[in-house]
């Protein structure tokens, strides 16, 4: 049979959601904003533009691991 969480555990996990909320919008407005003006400037300068691979599989995963 498997233990309730600790509290301490509880905690972690109540920080790491609210972590990773901020996270994920931080990398949505670089992805809508500051990637596109870094594209023009390596457009400008004649180099490779960052793709960013939208078909890519998340690291999240939905199987549970045991």
């Amino acid at each position: 049979m498997d233990a309730e969480p600790t509290a301490a555990q509880q905690e972690a996990l109540a920080d790491i959601e609210r972590d990773s909320g901020d996270v994920l919008k931080r990398w949505h407005e670089f992805k809508s904003s500051d990637l596109p003006a870094l594209n023009r400037q390596l457009h400008e300068s004649n180099a490779p533009e960052v793709q960013i691979d939208k078909d890519a599989p998340h690291e999240e995963s939905e199987e549970d691991e045991e």
